[in-house]
C-alpha cells in the first residue's frame, strides 16, 4: 500500500524503470546484437531475450530487490516480478512483435538454431 506522495513518486519511478528496461532488453536497436548472439544459445534463452513478459518477470525481480526501498524479502521480489511480467505482456501486445516470425527468421524449427 502506498502511504505518501513520496512513495507514490517512487512507485511511478519504479514502473517507468521497469518499462524502460523491458523495452531496452527486448526491442531496442542498441541491444539487438546482444539478442541475436545470446538468442542462438538455446530456444529458452531466445524466448527470454525476445519475450517482454519473460524479461519483465526478471526485471521485476531486480526492481523489487534493488529499486523499491519500501519492502524487502523474496516475497516482495516475486510480487514485483509477477507484476512486471503482466506489464511486459501488456507492453508486448502494444509493441506487437511476432515471435513466430523471429523464430523462423533465425532458423528455429525443432528448438535449435540452424548452423550457418
Amino acid at each position: 500500500m502506498v502511504d505518501s506522495v513520496d512513495q507514490l513518486a517512487e512507485l511511478f519511478r519504479c514502473v517507468l524503470l521497469a518499462c524502460g528496461l523491458i523495452y531496452l532488453l527486448t526491442r531496442s536497436a542498441v541491444f539487438r546484437p546482444y539478442r541475436l548472439i545470446v538468442g542462438r544459445l538455446h530456444m529458452l534463452v531466445f524466448a527470454l531475450v525476445y519475450c517482454p513478459a519473460c524479461t519483465g518477470f526478471w526485471v521485476g525481480v531486480a526492481v523489487g530487490a534493488y529499486a523499491w526501498p519500501y519492502t524487502s524479502g523474496w516475497l516482495a521480489c516475486l510480487e514485483s516480478g509477477i507484476a512486471c511480467c503482466g506489464l511486459g505482456s501488456v507492453l508486448g501486445e502494444i509493441w506487437s512483435t511476432d515471435l513466430t516470425a523471429e523464430f523462423q527468421r533465425l532458423g528455429y524449427s525443432d528448438g535449435r538454431a540452424n548452423e550457418t
